[in-house]
């Protein structure tokens, strides 16, 4: 028996799929652009969140240094430590470590076809320039970006 709300959103994921190749064929540099907002939209709101969690720790340790009921009342309620466990766990959801594909390296020398295919590829999709081509015991083809500053690209 197939679940009828898993089939909905089935279809509305294609729907949303459908609507958002539309907008990119009519506007490529506008959907690109809001793309780029929402992604901008969405680490302004972690790093505000993550901001405004340190700002109230030092906000808290000035106030345990300037008062000693202040003090008294940190340590007695203990409300640094969900400040402090907040930070923590936001920054290391920022620390991503993607490990590098593993497999044969095809250099250009030894494999000059897939090396040609694959440019010719590249150029027609005006994608970025490929560094290296790695065959894996996947039986699949993929492409696979690591960002040198982690979270930043």
């Amino acid at each position: 028996m197939v679940d009828s709300t898993s089939t909905q959103r089935r279809m509305r994921f294609e729907r949303l799929v459908r609507e958002a190749e539309r907008q990119l064929a009519e506007s490529p540099l506008k959907y690109k652009a809001s793309i780029f907002a929402l992604a901008l939209l969405g680490y302004l709101v972690l790093f505000g969140v993550l901001g405004a969690l340190i700002a109230l720790i030092a906000g808290s340790v000035w106030g345990a240094f300037a008062s000693t009921v202040f003090l008294l009342l940190l340590l007695k309620k203990k409300l640094i430590i969900p400040l402090v466990a907040m930070v923590w766990v936001i920054m290391r959801a920022l620390w991503v470590r993607l490990e590098p594909p593993s497999g044969y390296v095809a250099d250009r020398r030894n494999f000059p076809a897939l090396h040609a295919e694959v440019g010719q590829l590249r150029r027609r999709l005006a994608a970025p320039r490929v560094h290296e081509i790695i065959i894996s015991d996947d039986f699949n083809a993929g492409v696979v970006q690591t960002p040198r500053l982690g979270v930043f690209g």
